[in-house]
């Protein structure tokens, strides 16, 4: 049994440096038409399985709040997280996010497609990471934040959302 990571009302605290470092991060998910890479803050990869507008999340489920963990219990908690991404009916392809300083070994994540606000914010709590890589095909790479995250320095919070009624992207 995977624990739920959820906090009751508490508030989670994301410093800085690990806004720093997710946003500094390598990521890529391995879909059907090859190897596609994300970085915050840039464009989303092109790619068939990504049209204009169709939201890709990279979420993890491993180390929970930045707390390493050893490789069994990321994998059983990933192992979690895809049985919760299919049953919502959603496809997956593997992902991962990498630290280009190699402090961090590279994070097994899935590369989801279509996945709401809502599921998101749900994964992030259950599992109990402070952020997943969110953008609209033909839009921007971004974090959405945990639910109840606190930064350690002001900071806006910039999450991307797919406008099916424009074909486009918002930024809020």
């Amino acid at each position: 049994m995977i624990p739920n990571e959820r906090l009751a009302e508490h508030s989670v605290v994301i410093s800085e440096d690990l806004i720093a470092a997710y946003e500094a991060a390598d990521y890529w998910v391995d879909l059907p038409s090859g190897r596609a890479a994300l970085n915050v803050g840039k464009p989303m990869p092109s790619a068939p399985e990504l049209p204009e507008g169709t939201r890709l999340a990279i979420v993890t489920a491993c180390n929970p709040f930045s707390r390493p963990l050893d490789a069994s219990e990321n994998a059983a908690r990933q192992k979690a997280l895809i049985e919760v991404v299919e049953a919502a009916g959603l496809a997956w392809f593997p992902a991962a996010g990498t630290d280009p300083s190699g402090a961090w070994e590279p994070e097994p994540s899935a590369g989801v497609i279509g996945a709401s606000e809502e599921q998101l914010d749900d994964w992030m709590e259950r599992f109990g990471q402070n952020a997943v890589v969110v953008g609209p095909g033909g839009g921007q790479a971004g974090l959405r934040f945990h639910p109840r995250a606190m930064m350690t320095r002001e900071r806006p919070q910039r999450l991307f959302h797919a406008d099916p009624g424009n074909g486009g992207s918002t930024t809020r």
